[in-house]
């Protein structure tokens, strides 16, 4: 569940593409704007699984909006460490695309979390796509990806991730995204 977790942040800060460092060298990716990009992020099925984790997902935003200032501002500035910020309101994450970023992924530099594999990355004219798998205590992650760019201010994505629960049933979470490109200057976080 933790591998869910951060891969869900990763996901939401554009893929795991966004984050840099390791090597896929002669890898070239599409344009985007640079600056801050609102991403909204829906769980797809019509499952019980895909309920449940929609009810969860409201009881977050619901706990997240009833925080005391403190405890918001405190959550707030970890999440503002990996350049992006969370509305409990709507649900939406706000990321900063700096340069660094777009070179490191133009450079073919990803960055994956511990005891994932480097994701496999295919890019096309309008977006890219990618695999990756995770493997911690014997269980197995793998995700896939599809990012399509829709010119350089918007893009739409979606996401599956199959995961072994305690008993090693495979369980199967489907993503989809939206994002736009709000403005050139990022929140200071």
């Amino acid at each position: 569940m933790r591998h869910v977790l951060t891969i869900g942040l990763i996901l939401t800060g554009l893929c795991p593409l966004t984050q840099a460092k390791g090597p896929q060298l002669g890898v070239t990716f599409p344009n985007m704007k640079l600056g801050l990009w609102e991403v909204h992020s829906e769980i797809v099925g019509n499952d019980a699984q895909a309920e449940v984790m929609r009810q969860q997902q409201k009881q977050m935003q619901e706990m997240m909006k009833k925080m005391s200032p403190e405890a918001r501002a405190q959550m707030q500035q970890a999440i503002g460490k990996q350049g992006m910020h969370y509305d409990p309101g709507s649900g939406s994450v706000k990321v900063c695309i700096k340069p660094e970023r777009i070179q490191s992924l133009k450079q073919g530099e990803v960055e994956t979390p511990q005891h994932c594999s480097k994701p496999v990355i295919t890019t096309r004219n309008n977006g890219w796509s990618f695999t990756m798998s995770c493997n911690e205590k014997g269980r197995r992650t793998d995700m896939t990806g599809n990012v399509t760019l829709s010119g350089d201010s918007a893009y739409t994505s979606t996401f599956n991730i199959a995961s072994q629960n305690e008993t090693g049933q495979t369980k199967i979470m489907a993503f989809k995204q939206s994002a736009k490109w709000i403005s050139a200057a990022c929140i200071q976080g």
